[in-house]
């Protein structure tokens, strides 16, 4: 029997005892389910520990409750990694809503998924404490805590940090398949540089300034909801997750309301706890109607606070065996707010003031914004008044005030206090003169950081054509140019410029010129490493090994980590490895802790294509500095290097919600959108895109080819023509253009195209790409020339080497050539595993076992899906013609991937399967597989 609706208790993602319903307008607890009957079908699917389910494998129910039940779960295709799984009827709002934001107070959303009426969302596993089991614990204890290490000891009492081992769980991948080859995983995320940062600092405090840390970070996380237009609408402490380091996450946007998408006529059923609504969001749930703003969200908060400091609800309890006594507990709130102070002696009147202003009971009179709370918490534990609650008493003000100022509070001070005001009253004329040249010494710096700002956001926006490295330098010399600063003095730091600048502007110039010089380095790097002539390559590490050393000396302590790993990228381009490795060992010796130091570490490995090596650096460096756009804009790019469309869609929506004017970060989320096959939201962005790039044909392109793979023709077609008229490439254009136009049975105006597109000489490095490619199958040389051309520009292009390979290996019968080329595409993209893996095929064809198994393992460390395992089956097909016994594991990968549908097309004319074809297994197999994909179109 399912519950009945009045007994169904509420959950936050991971709660275990709740103690109040949560409510929809009209009191339907079974939100989802229309009637008993259909709850009973819906039931009936949830998955039960052990099952297999949606690619996850369920370890044990942490919560249920009245929208669905939260799993501990392992997801199988990412090597058993530990996920929280929710999997309701409804919650297919929750995950659009979670995509929106990005935010270290708030839960992200792995991934979305469907199953009949249930849907999922796949979340990071933090552990399963909330700030419901603290309340529970304060409420038992005979006294509240006195400090933040007791709070944390309270905290540690309730916890559960047990998560079951990755061997507990099998992965995606057969184990029988790639024995040894999959990565062990951290159990949970890794939150910040230091896994006790949060409760270092919260230890150091006194308890009721620890818990305003807490609803700090939390204030912190509703502004971000707030202002993406998201209102939470369900905050109470189950809702609150409390990680293994102390953070306060924000989960369980499963009622909240995208203010967004209010169109006058409907609004979003009104729901959430009783205990924790706001006056005016219960009248709105008794009548049915009414619209919130995030001042329902503060009001909850304030309840929170209030219990975490007291131990105690602010407000009776009400409960009723019938309908909640909404009247009653209306009533309650509509009076003046307990003091909290009543209830807890530490607590200052100041903090009080913070409690009583989010519970006042009219919105009108409490903090407007989360930001404003978020400013007075952070106010009053830096010893400063309050700006948007009232400071109700002058001796706490006086004590933050000498707090703040220890030697001038002392009595022997006072006089001589007086006196210096008397004293600088006098002078104040005397100075004015002076301060219009500090005022332009501050302005000057003010372009400065606007300039150098655009010069990053420029080298983030990575591509690493010879045109685009022109350009960066360009604009980097720029930036040193406004300071007049010499490629190897310190003179100018004597300069009116920089000399009259605050000592904190001062120390951040010399940052970012010590950065310039970094950035400059890194231009002459990629140039050297893009180029195939001896002497061009040899000026430019030259150049760059100068500009090293002084960024060196102008950076400091600012990125000595970036600046080494640069060095040793240097010395081992030169061909001196020895010395790189020792280099590297010394940079290893101490973690990098900057925050910008980690960022330019991560990007320096990311522009050697070492992808998996700079993604924790960049991970790091996100949770530092939350604001860092280029952080969070490299790691993007770094997601969608290794195909992790989730992280990099979540990457570059925080990137939007610093700064939702760079069209690049509209372009590149489409990108991952369009590759997760969220064809939709992919062409929304691309449009904001286009709307914001001056010259956006490449985004016209791009968008044309999500209309072509949805079928819409037409609009891929009229697409690419606004790409030519914006001045896109017309090679690339029209060649794509008479491939959509011959699929709309315009023969004439395809063959027009085509014609015109070989016809014109390419300029840019897809054009070249495009034109080699249609030239393909009639004259295999001219395809060559055009791949060679692309190089040229783009030496780095992996469409281009690819392509080089092929034609060398496939069209030219040049084996050694085309592994040439696939060592090269190798060495600048090591993460890239199709070129890693078609390498391996390579050397299996010519016999070579052990380099070709090499390869193999690499490409399965880094990719289990079903291309990839078809890839490396062919591999070991090829290396079983001489020996058997790698027969066993070439059925193993194939069939991991026939099973899925993959393959089944070419397998037959492969002609790396020769070795397997007569193989009865195989046979088998490629039925079975076959069998399997027809059932499923049945069903």
């Amino acid at each position: 029997m399912p519950p009945s609706p009045s007994a169904v208790p509420t959950t936050g993602i991971l709660n275990r005892a709740a103690h109040e319903p949560v409510v929809r307008a009209g009191g339907d607890l079974l939100a989802s389910a229309e009637s008993l009957s259909e709850w009973v079908k819906t039931e009936a699917r949830f998955p039960k520990p052990g099952d297999e389910y949606l690619g996850f494998h369920i370890e044990r129910e942490l919560g249920r409750g009245a929208f669905g039940r939260v799993y501990l779960a392992r997801q199988g295709d990412l090597a058993g990694r530990a996920v929280a799984l929710k999997v309701a009827c409804d919650v297919g709002g929750e995950s659009q809503t979670l995509a929106q934001m990005q935010h270290t107070n708030i839960v992200p959303v792995y991934s979305f998924h469907r199953d009949g009426p249930l849907q999922a969302v796949c979340m990071p596993y933090y552990g399963r404490t909330t700030l419901a089991d603290v309340v529970g614990s304060l409420r038992d204890r005979a006294s509240l805590p006195s400090s933040g290490r007791e709070l944390r000891s309270t905290i540690a009492q309730c916890g559960d940090h047990t998560v079951p081992s990755a061997g507990s769980a099998p992965s995606g991948v057969d184990p029988g398949l790639t024995p040894g080859v999959l990565p062990t995983l951290p159990e949970r995320p890794v939150l910040s540089a230091d896994a006790h940062d949060g409760w270092a600092r919260l230890e150091g405090l006194s308890f009721v300034e620890a818990v305003l840390c807490l609803a700090q970070q939390l204030a912190d996380g509703l502004a971000h909801a707030h202002n993406r237009g998201i209102l939470h609408r369900d905050l109470k402490p189950a809702n609150v997750l409390l990680t293994d380091e102390g953070r306060p996450m924000l989960l369980d946007f499963n009622l909240a309301e995208d203010t967004k998408a209010r169109d006058g006529a409907e609004r979003a059923a009104v729901g959430g706890t009783l205990p924790y609504m706001a006056p005016e969001q219960m009248r709105a749930f008794r009548d049915k109607s009414g619209a919130l703003d995030g001042r329902c969200d503060i009001y909850a908060l304030g309840v929170v606070l209030f219990e975490l400091l007291t131990g105690r609800h602010p407000f009776p309890s009400r409960r009723s065996l019938g309908r909640p006594p909404i009247s009653a507990l209306l009533a309650d709130r509509e009076q003046p707010p307990p003091a909290a102070r009543a209830f807890n002696r530490s607590i200052s009147p100041a903090v009080d003031a913070i409690v009583r202003k989010c519970l006042a009971p009219d919105a009108v009179d409490r903090y407007q914004r989360a930001e404003h709370l978020s400013e007075d918490i952070d106010r009053h534990l830096n010893n400063r008044p309050l700006r948007f609650a009232p400071n109700p008493s002058v001796r706490e003000r006086v004590r933050k005030w000498a707090r703040r100022n220890p030697r001038l509070a002392s009595s022997g001070t006072v006089g001589a206090l007086a006196t210096v005001l008397l004293v600088s009253l006098g002078a104040s004329f005397a100075y004015s003169w002076d301060r219009s040249r500090d005022d332009r010494a501050r302005a000057v710096f003010a372009d400065h950081r606007a300039e150098f700002a655009d010069a990053q956001l420029f080298l983030d926006d990575r591509n690493q054509s010879r045109p685009r490295l022109d350009e960066a330098d360009t604009k980097l010399r720029a930036v040193l140019a406004r300071y007049d600063v010499p490629d190897d003095a310190e003179a100018w730091a004597a300069s009116d410029k920089v000399g009259r600048l605050p000592d904190a502007d001062r120390t951040r110039l010399r940052g970012d010129v010590g950065e310039t010089f970094y950035l400059m380095a890194q231009v002459a790097y990629l140039r050297a490493m893009g180029s195939d002539n001896p002497p061009a390559r040899s000026e430019n590490l030259d150049r760059a090994a100068k500009w090293n050393e002084v960024a060196a000396r102008f950076a400091g302590d600012r990125l000595p980590h970036a600046v080494r790993e640069q060095r040793a990228a240097i010395t081992d381009l030169r061909g001196n490895r020895a010395e790189a490795e020792t280099l590297r060992a010394d940079t290893g010796t101490a973690p990098p802790d900057s925050a910008r130091d980690l960022y330019l570490l991560g990007a320096v490995l990311t522009q050697q294509g070492r992808h998996r090596e700079a993604l924790p650096h960049l991970r790091k460096s996100t949770h530092l500095d939350p604001k860092n756009f280029s952080a969070w804009f490299v790691r993007g790019t770094v997601h969608l290097a290794l195909d992790h469309d989730a992280d990099a869609v979540a990457c570059f929506t925080a990137c939007l919600a610093l700064r939702d004017d760079f069209a690049p970060a509209w372009r590149n989320r489409g990108l991952a959108l369009a590759r997760s096959r969220a064809f939709k939201d992919a062409r929304d962005d691309f449009t904001r895109a286009i709307a914001l790039d001056p010259v956006p044909a490449e985004v016209y392109v791009q968008r044309a080819v999500i209309h072509e793979v949805e079928g819409n023709l037409e609009e891929a077609e009229a697409d690419l023509s606004r790409a030519l008229e914006a001045g896109g490439a017309p090679v690339h254009i029209r060649l794509l253009r008479a491939s959509v136009r011959q699929r709309r049975n315009n023969l004439p105006g395809a063959q027009t195209d085509r014609e015109e597109g070989l016809r014109l000489t390419p300029a840019d490095e897809a054009s070249w790409v495009a034109r080699g490619t249609e030239r393909l199958a009639g004259d295999a040389k001219g395809a060559l020339a055009d791949a060679e051309e692309a190089l040229k520009i783009n030496p780095f292009s992996m469409t281009a080497l690819q392509l080089k390979a092929h034609i060398l290996g496939e069209r030219l019968n040049k084996p050694d050539d085309a592994l040439a080329v696939l060592n090269r595409a190798v060495e600048l993209h090591p993460d890239h595993v199709p070129t890693r893996a078609g390498r391996g095929v390579e050397l299996a064809r010519r016999g070579k076992r052990a380099d070709a198994l090499k390869d193999a393992h690499e490409a399965l460390l880094r990719d289990t899906r079903p291309a990839n395992l078809y890839q490396v089956g062919c591999i070991y097909a090829l290396t079983a013609k001489s020996h058997p016994e790698d027969k066993k594991e070439a059925l193993h990968l194939l069939w991991s991937a026939l099973k899925t549908g993959f393959g089944l097309d070419m397998v037959d004319t492969d002609a790396d399967l020769d070795p397997l074809r007569k193989d009865p297994e195989f046979t088998k197999m490629v039925a079975a597989a076959r069998a399997r994909l027809a059932a499923a179109k049945h069903d």
